[in-house]
């Protein structure tokens, strides 16, 4: 498939999913948070938004949208920005935010939620995509896998040149944190880094001083189908939601018309027509039994 097909049928998606939720992102000012590559932001841009700004806290993903954008010819309206969206400050400005498949990797959602509250125009609409939908028994099943191979394993990437790289699994990444931080405790660091699972990086210090104070042993031991934390750039691997809670959880930060769907991010139009036809004939709650992610969306008020 070309590249101009394969744009055209991601328009095509976004379009349906924006529709749903009702809005038209024609001359809006849109915020992508947790923007990663910077994709949604080249399409909203050209769906016709008239400003659009990605947050994103990984530097890589920023230096790689500041090389792309000019390439692409996109305008100075659309950038990339490092930093976390907790700390931007541009309140009651936007029309819509956006956040794909980042939600699941942030250790407060319910700060976001707010955060996202505080820089929405009265009326502005705020829209979440993720492929980790708890409801879907087969989704769970797979992110607990993906925990457990991230949490003690790692990854393995081959390269064009047959050459391997290992990327640290989490317990390792645990474990040189702690022999770098305390190099005194060198012969006891792995088994610190094994008691310290699901912590950041401050938990991970206070653990190990109270441990050299003390000298009891944290005790955070990972356990298969407890979600896995990456401690080095202090996120969760793949957090799990409830449509109906983040929803609930929605509205008790002030947005209103809270409407929960699953995910229609799919290039293949029989199966977005298959989506829509099943809304209709279904209830949304059996749907979302069967349906690996969900797209939930909900507006500030007005006044």
């Amino acid at each position: 498939m070309d590249t101009e097909s394969n744009l055209n049928r991601k328009l095509l998606a976004w379009k349906t999913i924006l529709s749903l939720h009702g809005i038209d992102v024609e001359n809006k000012k849109v915020l992508v948070a947790g923007c990663g590559a910077g994709w949604e932001c080249v399409y909203m841009f050209t769906l016709g938004a008239k400003e659009v700004v990605g947050l994103e806290v990984m530097e890589m993903f920023v230096k790689g949208m500041e090389k792309m954008f000019p390439i692409l010819g996109l305008p100075p309206t659309v950038k990339p920005i490092l930093q976390d969206i907790h700390t931007y400050t541009q309140d009651s400005y936007y029309d819509l935010i956006l956040t794909v498949d980042a939600i699941s990797h942030m250790y407060d959602h319910k700060l976001f939620l707010s955060s996202c509250f505080k820089l929405l125009a009265p009326n502005g609409l705020l829209l979440i995509i993720d492929d980790n939908n708890a409801l879907n028994y087969r989704r769970r099943k797979e992110v607990e896998n993906i925990w457990e191979s991230w949490e003690k394993k790692g990854l393995d990437l081959k390269s064009n040149d047959g050459k391997t790289k290992h990327i640290n699994s989490y317990e390792e990444d645990r474990y040189e944190y702690i022999s770098e931080r305390f190099p005194e405790l060198s012969k006891e660091a792995k088994f610190l880094a094994e008691r310290t699972a699901n912590f950041n990086r401050q938990q991970i210090d206070n653990a190990i001083l109270n441990y050299k104070k003390t000298g009891i042993m944290p005790n955070s031991m990972y356990r298969r189908g407890v979600m896995a934390y990456d401690s080095k750039y202090d996120m969760p691997k793949e957090k799990q939601f409830n449509p109906y809670i983040l929803a609930i959880e929605m509205r008790r930060e002030k947005f209103i018309n809270t409407l929960h769907l699953p995910s229609l991010i799919t290039t293949d139009t029989f199966v977005r027509k298959a989506i829509v036809k099943a809304l209709i004939i279904l209830k949304v709650f059996s749907y979302f039994l069967f349906s690996k992610g969900f797209s939930i969306s909900g507006r500030k008020p007005s006044q």
